[in-house]
């Protein structure tokens, strides 16, 4: 791996740990690595693929490891989750990253990549209909976060160690905190 990652720093690049749920290699060998690249260059891990396990065996669920690897990362170097389709047949349209921009550009992707002004998702039957829940808006306002969404139930706010720390539904405003 570090061959890659110094030719994708080397060049400018980005890269994420792609399937990690399909390996049997725990927190600490990804802290590794993401403790040798900075955050502009080893960015982050999948967290979904193609599904959430419908679709494969996984060894280990995503969101833990993800969780894992957080949980061991000083809070200023904590690393992105991306939802990735994995589109090599006919079944497509589960997995979503929706990057908030202004506009669509080479350069503002960049920096949203890297500000993590992004959610991902999935969903188990699409058809490529993202139906998915869409943020409509955040406002901190004290100790008050309030989260605007469309398309969702329920929003829960998950602390470092996978405690739900809030959650209260408003219509189509749901408020933590």
């Amino acid at each position: 791996h570090d061959r890659y990652f110094t030719a994708i720093k080397d060049s400018g690049g980005m890269a994420i740990f792609n399937h990690p749920m399909r390996s049997l290699n725990n927190a600490a060998w990804y802290n590794g690595y993401f403790d040798d690249y900075p955050d502009s260059v080893l960015i982050g891990m999948e967290v979904f693929n193609h599904g959430y396990g419908e679709l494969f065996a996984y060894i280990r669920d995503g969101i833990t490891l993800w969780d894992s690897v957080n949980a061991a990362r000083e809070y200023d170097d904590l690393r992105w989750g991306f939802s990735g389709d994995d589109w090599h047949s006919s079944s497509f349209g589960h997995n979503y990253n929706r990057h908030y921009m202004a506009s669509l550009t080479y350069p503002l992707f960049r920096e949203n990549l890297k500000a993590g002004a992004f959610t991902f998702s999935f969903q188990k039957s699409s058809g490529g209909i993202a139906a998915v829940p869409i943020l409509m808006g955040v406002i901190v306002a004290g100790s008050t976060i309030t989260i605007m969404a469309s398309g969702a139930t329920s929003i829960a706010w998950v602390d470092n160690k996978s405690d739900t720390i809030g959650t209260d539904y408003r219509s189509e405003e749901r408020r933590l905190g």
